[in-house]
């Protein structure tokens, strides 16, 4: 390959979409059961109802979300969507491929 070429191995880029969403499918499941559980565990409200455990829930529970809640479903959702992205860019190159491809005229 020259320095100024790129070339796309058609099904090892198939490959490699199939794996990221494979894992992307796991992350997004692990991440859902991971939140539930919290809310779960949260709900039973560990803490206590003595005066000591309603100053620690008031803090606790402020806002009911944590700063990463936000930023790490984001993560998760850009993770998700890779994969069909890069699927979607190598369709559209391996097709304007293609396309150039029947343009050019072999001389024999």
């Amino acid at each position: 390959m020259a320095n100024n070429e790129v070339t796309i191995n058609p099904q090892g880029a198939s490959n490699g979409v199939a794996q990221w969403k494979a894992a992307a499918t796991t992350t997004n499941s692990n991440w859902e059961t991971s939140l539930q559980k919290i809310t779960d565990l949260q709900a039973k409200a560990p803490w206590g109802n003595d005066d000591a455990g309603a100053t620690f829930a008031g803090s606790y529970e402020e806002g009911k979300k944590f700063p990463t809640d936000p930023i790490a479903a984001e993560l998760v959702k850009k993770v998700v969507d890779t994969g069909p992205n890069v699927e979607t860019a190598l369709e559209h190159s391996l097709g304007s491929d293609k396309s150039q491809a029947s343009k050019v005229k072999w001389k024999k």
